[in-house]
């Protein structure tokens, strides 16, 4: 059996537009055209301001256009540097480029150190708040792939066992450990986590 690091793209983008969204919250019109024409600062108050940049945010994030998400993304996080959610949903973006083939992000290290730490950050803003969860293993979890990609499999492999840890639900991150273990030919590992993982998932049935 050949593992391969799973990652869940398409529903982590749909999840992720839902969590930045404003729900509940009517838009102007001012805003909404201002947000068509790529423009969500002009002339605005603040608040219209960032619902006008989480609404072409969300947008582009349906339609998996993460790369022309991240202009938009950027200044949302400017205008609300605390917003674990939109900080969140920039180390997304910039984990998965949308034009990806094969590996997200080989190719580019700048982009993927940047996503590590928004993730860093993320953990420990979540960490304050609960210290287990589906949030937080969430967290971890993208964390992992973005050290696994980054060439940090030490690193990766933690972060992968520490999202388990806080979500159970998470045996994907353990699927991951035995992936990662089998890619650096460390059979002995590789099998002790395949069979850890293959008897939580029976469990889980």
């Amino acid at each position: 059996m050949r593992g391969r690091v799973v990652r869940g793209r398409r529903v982590m983008i749909l999840a992720l537009a839902l969590t930045i969204a404003s729900p509940g919250r009517a838009q102007s019109p001012a805003a909404s055209v201002t947000a068509r024409e790529g423009d969500p600062a002009g002339g605005l108050s603040r608040r219209e301001r960032v619902a006008a940049l989480k609404t072409k945010s969300v947008a582009l994030l349906r339609q998996g256009r993460t790369d022309a998400s991240l202009p938009y993304l950027r200044k949302l996080h400017e205008l609300q540097p605390y917003d674990e959610n939109v900080r969140y949903a920039l180390a997304l973006a910039l984990l998965f480029p949308a034009d990806e083939d094969g590996t997200p992000g080989e190719q580019n290290r700048q982009r993927l150190a940047e996503s590590a730490g928004h993730f860093e950050e993320c953990v420990r803003l979540t960490r304050g708040v609960a210290a287990r969860g589906p949030a937080l293993g969430l967290r971890l979890f993208y964390l992992g792939l973005a050290h696994w990609w980054l060439g940090n499999p030490d690193q990766a492999l933690a972060q992968f066992e520490l999202s388990y840890q806080a979500d159970s639900n998470r045996t994907d991150a353990l699927y991951n450990r035995f992936a990662i273990f089998e890619e650096l030919d460390r059979s002995a590992e590789a099998q002790v986590e395949l069979q850890r993982y293959l008897k939580l998932a029976k469990t889980a049935q």
